[in-house]
């Protein structure tokens, strides 16, 4: 389970180790080194041979898993032995200068900010062996935090087209939305949902682990990948407690080239050891008995997700649901989700390389299925002008309203921890202006 201090920011979170999410073909967005690394590799793991290229606990059969998927890579890393090649380094910077207005009555905003500042590397000294690290800076600059600092961190092995083997710091396989690169984003953040059941519920996101990737069948472009994960979040170990595991779970296909599908699962576990990093300081300084008062959040959670993407030429519509295990509630009630996001491409000058794209999102939040008249939603208006392959200028209105009153208070621990809700629980317009450079 992800552990978090109050006050979520506008910056997503970046690339995904393994297979690119499926349906997201080259475009114009789709020429990164990352890309054709993976396509290149990809085509030679099918070749056969060496290409040229998350529950909390060690539950029985996890290990045997890990032994036997070493034991396999082994012959290869052997075989292997010598060819090293120092030189293969690429490397990939995105800047994305943003403009905030905003009729936030608690949090009214005119502002200038740093949406994303970072920097990645990639060494791939073999073929069948990839090394990531990726830095940011914006929380840094703007927080005066360093905590974020390090994004990605892994090393990934793919001995063979159906097996990869991936450890470090990277994204659990949840959420096509999540799984999306940045460069590869219609709109200027991930939406009001992912905020809510990736973010704040933590049943995503970056995590340090090992995971299992790769191509199951062929013919369906079918993959899988299942990993199993620390718990807390990106760069944080676990509090002490019985280190009990997270695991994530994902199958996606795609059987023809403008139809995908996936579906994720995430098994999550909060021990009592980690509630006081579910809020900030001064909380538990007002409250010192929040870990007596609130136990009942101590326990395992889970959350389902499914995702669709149409791709017939340069139209590109995508729905994406969700359905768990709200734990931040008393008894844990169901919770739910909904996205869909439409978009469609089309060049204003083949000789400029200059295309315009218009945007819609759509999105539906349910803190409780079982109170539905107490709900959140968003619609998402906005035009991308892309110039050339690196720069995006991207604009776009977001219009949030709320119905019923503010879910906490009496069945949670809010009015304890701050800034609880996603952007916090009332009706906001938002003009957001974006410029989003990628090399």
């Amino acid at each position: 389970m992800r552990l978090f201090r109050a006050g979520p920011t506008l910056a997503s979170r970046g690339a995904v180790p393994g297979t690119a999410p499926s349906g997201e073909g080259p475009g114009r967005r789709g020429g990164s080194p990352e890309v054709r690394r993976r396509a290149a590799r990809g085509d030679a793991l099918r070749a056969g041979g060496r290409g040229g290229g998350q529950e909390r606990s060690a539950r029985p059969g996890v290990a045997p898993v890990w032994a036997a998927a070493v034991a396999l890579a082994l012959p290869q890393v052997a075989a292997a032995a010598g060819e090293i090649d120092w030189t293969n380094v690429d490397f990939e910077g995105r800047l994305y200068a943003l403009w905030r207005l905003t009729d936030d009555v608690e949090d009214p905003g005119n502002e200038f900010l740093l949406n994303t500042a970072r920097l990645q590397a990639t060494w791939e000294p073999a073929g069948w062996i990839e090394m990531v690290l990726e830095l940011e800076a914006e929380e840094l600059l703007q927080a005066g935090s360093a905590r974020g600092l390090l994004r990605d961190a892994y090393v990934e092995l793919s001995p063979f087209r159906w097996l990869r083997v991936t450890a470090g710091q990277f994204k659990r396989s949840f959420s096509r939305i999540e799984r999306t690169p940045r460069r590869n984003l219609r709109t200027i953040d991930r939406g009001l949902a992912n905020r809510w059941i990736v973010e704040r519920l933590g049943y995503g996101g970056r995590d340090l682990g090992v995971a299992l990737t790769g191509r199951l069948w062929d013919a369906a472009r079918l993959d899988y990948a299942v990993g199993v994960f620390n718990g807390p979040g990106e760069g944080l170990l676990e509090s002490g407690g019985d280190g009990l595991k997270d695991l994530s779970a994902r199958l996606e296909a795609r059987p023809v080239d403008w139809f995908s599908f996936g579906l994720s699962v995430s098994l999550d576990t909060l021990e009592t050891a980690d509630l006081p990093r579910l809020v900030e300081p001064e909380v538990l300084e007002r409250n010192p008995s929040f870990v007596d008062d609130f136990g009942w959040l101590a326990g395992s959670w889970w959350m389902a997700e499914a995702d669709a993407m149409f791709r017939p030429a340069d139209l590109r519509l995508l729905v994406e649901a969700s359905l768990g295990e709200n734990w931040w509630y008393e008894g844990a009630p169901l919770t739910s989700a909904v996205t869909f996001e439409a978009s469609y491409e089309f060049a204003l000058s083949d000789e400029w390389d200059v295309g315009l794209e218009p945007v819609f999102r759509g999105e539906l939040v349910l803190p409780r299925i079982a109170e539905r008249a107490q709900r959140k939603w968003r619609a998402t208006a906005g035009v991308n002008l892309l110039l050339g392959r690196y720069v995006r200028v991207m604009v776009e209105g977001q219009f949030t309203r709320v119905e019923g009153e503010e879910p906490n208070l009496e069945r949670t621990p809010g009015g304890l921890a701050p800034d609880e809700w996603p952007g916090g629980w009332e009706s906001v317009n938002c003009l957001l202006v974006q410029l989003a450079v990628d090399v």
